[in-house]
């Protein structure tokens, strides 16, 4: 048993030096892949055995932040959140997440709906914090559902809604790592939501943006039509994303 010990370990500081050390003689991608695999792993491993703890002692865990989703509107609310920064969502603020998002859409979605979310993905992926491609949701990977759901304002309202998005996090309390299966939907009741202005917006608050009172910003509550990214919005975005 000793000398297995002493073997697994051999193999562990031998791949270890593969995948990490600038000397590794594996390809970059090749070992940028098994880093992000490696991480998947710990992420899962510490969430599965924080979730078994908390069953046990009641202290630790698993746990789940969903914050009510967030919506652009098309006129402009009582009062801006905020005239600073572009704040960040409480789901995410002090949690380890992954710079890499995979998106897919439900099933259904129309095609002027997957246009103006890919135009959107495309932006973000230009502002060069973070990465979204196409595929398919897994457990261990961030991941943005885009979609469309139904829901008419009553004409005595001030406001009209035009989308809705957020994140949806599950992080270890151990090492504060988690992983955002994120939502980003428009409002079909309304035809005029469907634009990249409001994709941008929804897709902010999926990935933890929160609504901010500068009108240059994506994340306004009134849609003010803007195609581009903020600094504030971009400044907020390394925060949340700093290791990309």
């Amino acid at each position: 048993m000793r000398h297995k010990g002493i073997l697994t370990a051999l193999t562990v500081m031998i791949a270890g030096f593969a995948i990490y050390s600038q000397a590794s003689p594996l390809p970059s991608a090749t070992r940028r892949a098994a880093q992000d695999a490696v991480q998947a792993g710990v992420t899962w491993a510490t969430a599965t055995g924080a979730r078994l703890a908390d069953a046990a002692t009641k202290r630790l865990g698993l746990a789940n932040r969903t914050p009510a989703s967030q919506a652009a509107t098309a006129t402009p609310p009582s009062a801006p959140a905020q005239t600073g920064a572009t704040p960040i969502e409480a789901a995410v603020k002090g949690i380890k997440l992954s710079s890499r998002y995979t998106y897919s859409f439900e099933p259904g979605t129309p095609a002027r709906v997957r246009t103006a979310f890919t135009q959107a993905a495309t932006i973000y992926n230009r502002a060069g914090v973070v990465t979204l491609t196409p595929g398919a949701s897994s457990t261990f990977g961030n991941h943005i559902t885009f979609g469309t759901y139904t829901k008419p304002i009553p004409d005595d309202q001030p406001t009209v809604e035009l989308g809705e998005g957020g994140p949806a996090v599950i992080y270890s309390k151990l090492s504060r790592t988690g992983v955002n299966h994120a939502k980003a939907e428009f409002n079909a009741a309304y035809q005029g939501a469907v634009k990249v202005s409001v994709a941008l917006h929804e897709i902010g608050h999926a990935l933890g943006l929160g609504h901010s009172g500068r009108r240059t910003s994506v994340m306004y509550p009134m849609d003010e039509g803007r195609t581009g990214l903020a600094p504030a919005d971009l400044t907020t975005l390394r925060t949340i994303y700093p290791n990309n």
